[in-house]
């Protein structure tokens, strides 16, 4: 007996000593790997699909960090009589639409009901909802408003469609990034809403569908996976094992194994922080199926040995002898074709790779202690004693093979070159869509909405002027103009979103709502001055920020794709690109940029990356084994029969189905570990034969056939169904790795029982000896020593009323002290710097003169003058601000020389498209709120305290706000806005306080950051002056237009 071998019969001595100990230890030792189970996340951002490094995430990130997020979720409503512009129907469209504020992390609703509709009366330009708030719906105003809708470029294909009967609403989501939960939380939300609107308003069919429905879907395919298959899997397994092995206690043992291999490798993926996937939440069902695989091999021997009359702790060692190296290896390799899952451009499959690998290896464990442990105890019966080793199937199909060794070679090698050929034909198609099967809700709300919508491909192009204000500059507004046509020319693309078509609506109103005006400003000075109107115009949430950038020098056009492939969002992508390059200046020049892209390039990158980690691990697990049975020739031998099984599975889906997604890369790499097992195991017994027992070539095959043909059959017979089961997996990746998978092993076990034995017949004479014992011994030893120094590399490589009613009045008396400390300043004048700055880093400054006059018993007046940027300059913005009406609004354009009123309901709309709200900027009547006090606060070792403040004005953008105080001085320090879902959304500081010659304090910054976008303002005051020469009559319509 060799020095390997005595390793398994010292290791089976101590096992079936003290049985019940290592039964004992196993156990715990399982559980205490289990324990990392409570860790386990779940991760249901589409992004985890692409590493951080992938150019295609960076370029969409970019992107957002410069306009806003896309993580949209869309709720198509489809009224039963195929009319949506009824009373009743636009009555609950506009219900919903503001039901749909309150979901969680929203920032912007956009509903035909609120869209921002402009229109000239005189010289008012009035933006308001296109379903108007307190407006009778006759039937005049029911066809205006279908007329305008199914007529607006933003709406038409977008959130309407032609017949006009189906329509959208679209929510804007931020999601921290906080939780695993904020995604199923809002699908959560959204599901409950619609379900009480549906119950409302029975004549409406509603879906769902968008990013954050698909990031919510990926989550429930994962979990469904990981609640079903596995189960599944259990059962078959459990009635394919008590058939085969025909021996309940065997079952019971087996089981055992591969329940705690699979705690074990969920549970170090807890510890680790891995978060499961629909990839990585097959990885117990995987986990399963490879388990079984050491545990058969070792009770097929023991079997085999009881059979030939040893005693049950005889056969257990002599089992453990011959298998010990060979599941060794078969572990060991089959770990390293998972962890080459690393190589892959797609971080769930790393997570499969390595919770597989340590689930494998923890079964290899398991497998040599819990298994023979159990069987030493438990009462096996034997099987019927062999008595005549020429009737079993596995001799007989030996000498088949052995004497037609030249036909079997040849046809398999026409058969597996025939396939080859067939391999570069299977079409890669990645729609993201197609992911997930018909028992996904998902699927089905998304292929209604693009049928009889809208399409969900779509790809951003950041189109950028070159200069600071430049999309002003009418050459910049006409080009984006020819590509926006240019794209809506393109055959799939369904709709286009460009901001040229708010600018050519901006000059019809402009020249009272005149037809022959629908076209782009021919003046930058009159673009950028229609803009800031219709900015200023713009309520909270509906700013212009998710198209246009901070610094107005770079616009994005949006294109909507219809329910195209891969290879065609690619192409036509390719096509729009170079059409830039062609006709427009450089600077115009960029790339598409969006989910769609991202999930287009991944099947092209993952098989790319994947080579590299095939190709290593192919090379890595070469070398073990020719280390490991110590023969180059052997070694060699055994490239092809790991090679071939993966080209006839490759060349048998593209003769059938001819198309697959990403999945496809990986399944070499998946089945590679895999499939060497079965030549681990034939190839161990035949050298043995050969060396050891010093048989010729007929006869080692023959030995070999019948020491692990038996085995090599259940364990590719269970493999292929425990990969099978993942058919019936509702996500699609897994269905093809599943499918791919089954049958590469089953092709594996084809090979070599066939290919292999004939080419070892040609390569061997009978003249093969076996080698001295002492050399054996030596080589052995080094063995062992080469793959526990490979072990240690890869494991480093893994790595209550009266007290409420108190509180109201002490709330309202620290808002009283504040604006007693700042009553009686009669009127100020500043220069004001207003920087900026986005979450990309970008900035821009704009500078103002602000001219403020006190008003007793009302808010008060402020004039504002533009002074830069230079296409804005000496525009006037005068706002009259009221305690309890809707403030009074007007702007000045110098390149028209007239006044515009313009939409006095929207202070909760964004100051000249920074983070301050004109409510933030007004005057702060206390008559504007109502308060609570909260508690008692030090402000830089001064006391203070903390208020909440509740918006009286229904238009209001925030919920409340929280106001920090201090006493000494009574100024506020520190204001927290929460949105109207009761979510923080803005922090502003007042910093730098000095106190003026007229004993008023006046901060010299105020510094507003928005926490859901990352973006921020600062307003710098400079050069206050108070009591200065101005008055009430400085403060007119008329007075505007003198300002220079």
């Amino acid at each position: 007996m060799n020095a390997k071998e005595n390793y398994g019969t010292r290791l089976a001595g101590v096992v079936t000593k003290r049985p019940i100990l290592t039964v004992i230890f196993s156990i715990l030792f399982a559980l205490g790997l289990g324990s990392g189970m409570s860790k386990l996340t779940m991760s249901n951002d589409y992004r985890y699909f692409f590493g951080e490094d992938n150019p295609q995430r960076l370029a969409f990130e970019k992107l957002q960090n410069v306009y806003s997020k896309d993580d949209g979720l869309v709720v198509v409503l489809a009224p039963k009589n195929k009319d949506v512009f009824t009373k009743e129907n636009l009555e609950a469209i506009k219900e919903l639409t503001k039901s749909a504020w309150k979901v969680p992390f929203s920032t912007r609703v956009d509903s035909i009901s609120n869209f921002q509709y402009s229109r000239a009366i005189e010289d008012d330009l009035i933006v308001e909802n296109l379903v108007p708030k307190n407006v009778v719906l006759n039937s005049s105003k029911l066809e205006a408003i279908k007329n305008i809708t199914l007529a607006e470029p933003l709406l038409k294909d977008r959130l309407i469609n032609k017949p006009g009967s189906v329509t959208a609403i679209n929510i804007q989501l931020n999601f921290p990034g906080k939780h695993p939960m904020e995604v199923p939380q809002v699908a959560k939300f959204v599901r409950e809403m619609t379900e009480k609107f549906q119950t409302k308003h029975p004549q409406f069919e509603v879906k769902l569908t968008g990013l954050a429905m698909m990031n919510n879907a990926f989550n429930e395919a994962g979990m469904n996976d990981m609640m079903t298959l596995t189960p599944i899997m259990y059962g078959i397994i459990l009635v394919i094992m008590a058939v085969m092995l025909r021996s309940f206690f065997a079952v019971v043992a087996t089981f055992n194994v591969i329940f705690f291999s699979v705690i074990s490798g969920m549970g170090l993926a807890g510890f680790l922080g891995i978060p499961i996937t629909p990839p990585s939440s097959i990885a117990p069902t995987v986990i399963v199926t490879l388990a079984i695989a050491d545990s058969i091999h070792i009770l097929k021997g023991i079997l085999y040995s009881l059979s030939l009359g040893l005693t049950k702790k005889e056969s257990i060692k002599e089992a453990m002898a011959a298998n010990l190296r060979p599941v060794f290896l078969t572990s060991f390799t089959t770990a390293i074709g998972f962890l080459s899952l690393n190589f892959s451009d797609t971080p769930p499959f790393h997570d499969l790779g390595n919770i597989t690998a340590m689930g494998v290896l923890a079964a290899f464990v398991l497998s040599v202690t819990l298994l023979p442990a159990l069987i030493t105890i438990l009462p096996l019966k034997a099987p019927k004693k062999l008595e005549d080793k020429k009737s079993l199937w596995q001799v007989r199909f030996a000498n088949w093979v052995t004497e037609h060794k030249k036909p079997v070679l040849f046809t398999t090698l026409f058969i597996t070159i025939f396939l080859a050929v067939q391999v570069p034909k299977i079409e890669l198609n990645d729609q993201f869509v197609n992911y997930f099967d018909d028992s996904i809700q998902f699927r089905n709300d998304t292929e209604y909405t693009m049928n009889n919508l809208t399409g969900i491909y779509q790809v951003n192009y950041d189109l950028k002027s070159g200069e600071s204000g430049g999309i002003s500059n009418p050459e910049y507004l006409n080009k984006v103009e020819e590509f926006s046509n240019w794209l809506r020319g393109q055959p799939d693309v369904i709709h286009v979103s460009t901001v040229t078509d708010t600018f050519k609506r901006l000059n019809k109103n402009m020249h009272a709502d005149q037809e022959s005006f629908y076209s782009l400003p021919q003046s930058r000075d009159l673009a950028a001055q229609y803009l800031l109107l219709y900015e200023m115009s713009l309520p909270y949430g509906l700013d212009l920020n998710n198209q246009i950038d901070v610094d107005k020098s770079s616009t994005r056009v949006i294109a909507t794709f219809g329910n195209i492939e891969t290879k065609q969002i690619l192409e036509a992508n390719k096509v729009a690109e170079q059409w830039l390059v062609k006709n427009s200046p450089e600077h115009m020049h960029t790339l598409g940029s969006s989910p769609t892209i991202m999930f287009s390039h991944i099947s092209e990158r993952n098989v790319k990356s994947m080579a590299w980690g095939t190709l290593l691990a192919f090379a890595l697990i070469t070398i073990i084994l020719i280390v490991s049975l110590k023969s180059w020739k052997y070694g060699i031998i055994s490239l092809l029969p790991n090679v071939i099984p993966a080209v006839i599975s490759y060349g048998i889906w593209s003769l059938t189905v001819g198309k697959a997604g990403f999945a496809i890369a990986i399944v070499s790499s998946v089945t590679l570990g895999i499939v060497v097992d079965d030549t681990v195991h034939f190839l161990s017994k035949y050298v043995r034969a050969i060396k050891d027992k010093g048989m010729s070539t007929p006869d080692a095959i023959e030995y070999a056939f019948s020491s692990v043909g038996s085995a090599l059959v259940v364990t590719s017979v269970i493999l292929s169904v425990g990969f099978s089961v993942l058919m019936f997996s509702p996500f699609k990746m897994n269905v093809i790795l599943g499918s791919l998978s089954a049958l590469t092993i089953i092709a594996a076990l084809v090979v070599d029982f066939t290919f292999l034995p004939a080419v070892l017949a040609l390569a061997d004479d009978d003249k093969s000896k076996a080698k001295t014992q002492g050399k054996q011994d030596k080589g052995e030893n080094m063995k062992v020593k080469n793959v526990l120094a490979t072990i240690a590399v890869t494991a480093l490589a893994i790595g209550v009323g009266s007290q409420v009613k108190a509180e109201e009045n002490k709330g309202l008396w620290v808002a009283q002290q504040v604006e007693k400390a700042n009553d009686g300043f009669i009127n100020q004048v500043a220069n004001v710097e207003m920087v900026l700055l986005n979450k990309h880093g970008q900035k821009s400054i704009r500078k103002m003169k602000i001219k403020t006059l006190e008003v007793k018993n009302d808010g008060d007046k402020s004039l504002t003058t533009f002074r830069s940027p230079r296409d804005v300059k000496g525009t006037s913005f005068l706002s009259f601000s009221h305690t309890k009406k809707a403030d009074d609004q007007w702007l000045y354009l110098p390149a028209l020389k007239r006044v515009k009123r313009i939409s006095s309901n929207n202070k909760s709309g964004p100051f000249m498209g920074s983070e301050f709200a004109y409510e933030d900027i007004s005057s702060q009547e206390v008559d504007k709120y109502t308060y609570k006090y909260i508690k008692a606060q030090k402000v830089e070792n001064v006391d203070g305290h903390v208020i909440e403040r509740y918006p009286v004005d229904e238009n209001s953008g925030y919920t409340k706000q929280i106001v920090l105080v201090d006493s000494k001085e009574w100024r506020i320090q520190k204001v927290d806005f929460y949105d109207r879902k009761d979510s923080h959304l803005k922090t502003l500081e007042y910093l730098g306080y000095n106190k003026y010659t007229n004993g008023k304090w006046r901060p010299n910054e105020m510094f507003m950051t928005n926490h859901q976008s990352g973006k921020s303002t600062r307003l710098i005051w400079k050069d206050y002056k108070f009591k200065q020469n101005i008055s009430t009559k400085d403060f007119s319509k008329n007075a505007l237009k003198r300002l220079r």
